[in-house]
């Protein structure tokens, strides 16, 4: 991984996202409230091991928009997001993330609830478990019926457009190198995931000819 693991609450507008005729556009309600641009700042950050040998790293994130400085006070009106979040990294070599998040009261619905993983462009080969080989969604799977291995490399499973390009059916995804170690993360449950190759930013930016 070339970053941490941050937070993620944004990600590109579809065209419904855009639409709107009695009411003003949730994209545009996203943008007003800088929900494309936030920053995340830490603070209060812990260290303890365990006797079991696990070893426990806190913190607490701020999220504010990307034009503002870090905010001096905890109370401070410019914060949009406070995540605390805890990392357990397990004698097995496990790391188990667990995350709450405290979004300010007067925000509109969130385009997304998630994580951004970074990684690193080695990475061109990825295999999963679950549904496929189409993308899946909770509410709609029988476009993808066969549960599966299934393995491609990573610059064909980037779908040219926003929101799309994800399964959700659970099981465990894995990116390496060709014949190295893998990333591995196992999913509990519907888990929705999507590769993007410049970020949800940048995908917001293009345009599809």
């Amino acid at each position: 991984m070339s970053k941490g693991i941050l937070p993620c609450f944004w990600c590109a507008p579809t065209d419904n996202d855009k639409g709107g005729f009695f009411t003003k556009p949730y994209a545009s309600r996203w943008r007003e409230a800088f929900l494309d641009n936030v920053t995340f700042h830490s603070s209060q950050f812990s260290v303890k091991e365990s006797l079991d040998n696990t070893v426990e790293f806190s913190t607490v994130y701020y999220g504010v928009p990307g034009h503002l400085p870090k905010p001096d006070d905890e109370a401070s009106e410019s914060i949009l997001f406070r995540v605390k979040m805890v990392c357990r990294i397990h004698e097995s070599g496990d790391v188990v993330l667990d995350y709450e998040v405290n979004p300010r009261s007067d925000l509109p619905p969130l385009p997304r609830v998630g994580v951004v993983f970074s990684a690193e462009r080695s990475l061109s080969h990825v295999t999963r478990y679950g549904r496929g080989p189409f993308e899946c969604y909770p509410d709609h799977k029988a476009s993808a019926c066969t549960r599966a291995e299934w393995r491609s490399y990573m610059c064909r499973t980037l779908p040219p457009w926003s929101a799309a390009g994800g399964p959700t059916s659970g099981g465990w995804r894995s990116a390496t190198p060709a014949g190295s170690d893998c990333l591995s993360f196992p999913a509990d449950g519907a888990v929705p995931e999507a590769r993007e190759e410049r970020g949800p930013s940048s995908l917001a930016k293009a345009k599809q000819q």
